[in-house]
């Protein structure tokens, strides 16, 4: 088996933690962008109450656009 090369360490580092990261990054951006759609057509549908739940609509756009930052942050520091 050591002569056929079966049994020898590959020298290539594994790429799991990289695709581990690269979904993760994906997965945040897209959920970040799901919740800032959302939460505007929310606010365009409902705008005779926007008084109303302006706070909780302020937090959920925050949730979104922090989801979309760390998703790009996450990028920019991998590729450094």
């Amino acid at each position: 088996m050591l002569e056929r090369g079966f049994l020898r360490k590959s020298d290539q580092p594994d790429s799991r933690p990289k695709r581990r990261i690269t979904l993760m990054c994906n997965t945040m951006l897209y959920l970040g962008v799901i919740i800032l759609i959302t939460a505007l057509i929310y606010l365009l549908i409902n705008l005779d109450k926007a008084e109303a739940f302006l706070t909780g609509w302020f937090i959920i756009m925050l949730a979104g656009l922090f989801l979309v930052v760390l998703s790009h942050m996450i990028k920019w520091v991998r590729k450094k």
